[in-house]
């Protein structure tokens, strides 16, 4: 048997539309412009996820986010309460811990700034879209917006009128990397402005090693911890170039707390900065307290002979973060 391209994909997409997985008696092999049907074993053709999957995922992940702190930041949270010794510190953290207690169980916001919606998405080399991937997850952000009356954040730079919708140019922001198999793997930030108004990045003088890195890391802390209600979430990017490196801070953010970094040497780092950092005494919402920081995580990159970047890339203790994994049989948000 012989399909031409054109009926192959023809045949697909209406048995996509229609929900039907399929298998194909023999594999498909590419010649020209048709595909031959050689009668061997049974092979399985992967169905395109399609665009709807897509934005309803996006739309879930977001309010999952503003509603739901994943289970190892309430940790971190719990352990903070049990470590701090201030009394006035142990209230606020209480209440940190009740707040979002509450609005998990009653579907409740647990901030009323619904933050920058931020995407990291890793695209199996095998999976099948033919549609635009930031378009769907910026139609998902609005439909959440519209669905749940979120707060709309999206202005335009300049003139500062807001877009209503929760997206514009370059909103949401998307991060897109090639991975393994055939789904997409979805990690949403609902990136508080306070904390991300505070944060920065540096090319420390590379004379200045380590040292140097470690005390404007500290510094940036010192003078912004208290303004992005603290105890905050520390990301960290050291090396790469001036764009890279704050990408870096951002991806370091999407790293379940509790979890060090996989590399020894980096993981005794964040131990140590993580002790540093809570010795400034800043406390939770920067009353004092032994209590600045919940977690600190770092990751780096090679960079040039003559150059050493660093970017610290602050979260509040609010740190909403959602997962999810989409295939052609649909989603599943993860927390």
């Amino acid at each position: 048997m012989v399909l031409w391209q054109s009926e192959l994909k023809s045949l697909i997409r209406g048995l996509c539309k229609s929900g039907c997985l399929i298998r194909i008696s023999g594999p498909i092999l590419e010649t020209g412009s048709r595909s031959d049907f050689l009668g061997y074993n049974e092979l399985p053709i992967r169905l395109p996820i399609d665009y709807e999957t897509v934005r309803d995922c996006a739309s879930a992940l977001y309010w999952r986010a503003l509603i739901d702190l994943p289970e190892d930041v309430m940790a971190r949270l719990r352990a903070a309460l049990d470590d701090e010794s201030d009394p006035g510190a142990r209230s606020v953290i209480e209440s940190m811990i009740e707040n979002a207690e509450i609005a998990g169980a009653e579907g409740e916001l647990i901030c009323q700034d619904t933050g920058f919606p931020v995407f990291f998405v890793e695209m199996g080399r095998d999976c099948s879209l033919d549609f635009d991937l930031e378009e769907a997850l910026s139609d998902g952000v609005s439909m959440a917006t519209r669905e749940h009356l979120l707060r709309a954040n999206c202005v335009d730079v300049l003139t500062r009128e807001n877009t209503g919708t929760n997206r514009g140019e370059g909103y949401p922001i998307v991060h897109l990397n090639s991975g393994e198999g055939s789904s997409l793997n979805v990690i949403l930030l609902a990136k508080g402005s306070g904390s991300e108004s505070r944060s920065r990045m540096a090319m420390v003088d590379p004379v200045e090693g380590w040292a140097g890195i470690r005390r404007y890391i500290l510094e940036t802390v010192a003078l912004g911890a208290a303004k992005s209600c603290p105890p905050v979430v520390v990301g960290v990017g050291i090396g790469g170039s001036f764009d890279s490196v704050a990408l870096l801070s951002k991806r370091a953010l999407t790293r379940p707390l509790g979890v060090s970094n996989r590399e020894p040497r980096l993981a005794s780092l964040e131990r140590d900065l993580l002790k540093s950092i809570n010795e400034l005494g800043i406390g939770p919402m920067g009353l004092g307290g032994d209590s600045t920081a919940l977690w600190v995580s770092l990751e780096r990159e090679d960079t040039h002979i003559t150059c050493s970047p660093v970017s610290v890339n602050l979260s509040c203790w609010a740190h909403r973060r959602a997962a999810a994994r989409i295939d052609e049989g649909g989603f599943e948000v993860m927390g």
